[in-house]
């Protein structure tokens, strides 16, 4: 979606002799990447305001709800055991709770200041999901470091939303460019939903550029097209006059 109120700055840079300018805007209306796209993780998080992932009211209960779902919990007496630490020693037991994770899940904890809380998430995937999303029987050490890797995206591009570092932008020839042989609105493109600014300064360089190099290949063809109209001018007005002085 194309909105263009949220402008921030602009600059403009040449670019094989044709000068591009680049505006960056903030997107108006940034989707949740964890409501709008498949992610690799899923979320638990204490943030009671946001209306997506899986919502608690501490991450010892996160860590409960994720305990009791693991072939770890195979009677009462165990789940007993870590209710009990949890109300009487949570440090204990969320220790406790860590460990029987990393046995069947791979995962980042993160501590988010939002609206002066501090919320904590728990970015997580199961071992079998991992494996499966990089088309592995087993969890290796390859399929662990990407999946990481993945889930540090993931929360990077959430981070991203969550401080409104969203973004778009739009390249174009200056206002003032000349329109003899081309027309300049020609040469000129937006995207947006990047989050992060260094995402879409990017692109709109790469974008600039092309429309740059698109510019000059379109120039040339039309100076050359210019210079057989003339020159078939030029005959006709020379075969013109031969006839008039004949």
């Amino acid at each position: 979606m194309c909105n263009y109120d949220g402008k921030i700055d602009e600059q403009t840079i040449n670019i094989d002799g044709v000068e591009m300018v680049i505006e960056y805007h903030y997107e108006q209306d940034a989707r949740n990447p964890f409501k709008e796209w498949d992610n690799l993780s899923e979320v638990y998080h204490t943030a009671r305001w946001m209306d997506f992932g899986e919502i608690h009211q501490s991450m010892g209960c996160i860590l409960s709800s994720l305990v009791w779902d693991t072939p770890a919990n195979t009677g009462s007496e165990k789940w007993d055991d870590f209710i009990y630490d949890l109300e009487n020693d949570e440090d204990e037991a969320i220790g406790r709770a860590w460990k029987i994770l990393d046995n069947y899940y791979i995962y980042q904890y993160k501590t988010l200041y939002m609206n002066r809380d501090c919320e904590k998430f728990l970015f997580i995937t199961s071992k079998k999901n991992a494996a499966k999303a990089f088309l592995k029987k087993i969890v290796t050490k390859d399929v662990r470091e990407r999946t990481r890797d993945c889930i540090k995206g993931e929360i990077e591009t959430f981070q991203h939303y969550l401080e409104g570092e969203v973004y778009g932008y739009i390249a174009h020839l200056p206002d003032d460019h000349p329109d003899d042989l081309i027309n300049p609105d020609d040469y000129n493109d937006s995207c947006w939903g990047y989050y992060g600014r260094d995402s879409v300064e990017e692109s709109a360089k790469s974008e600039a550029r092309y429309l740059a190099e698109r510019y000059n290949d379109d120039m040339a063809r039309a100076v050359e097209e210019k210079a057989r109209e003339d020159e078939r001018e030029r005959i006709a007005l020379h075969a013109a006059q031969t006839y008039a002085y004949a």
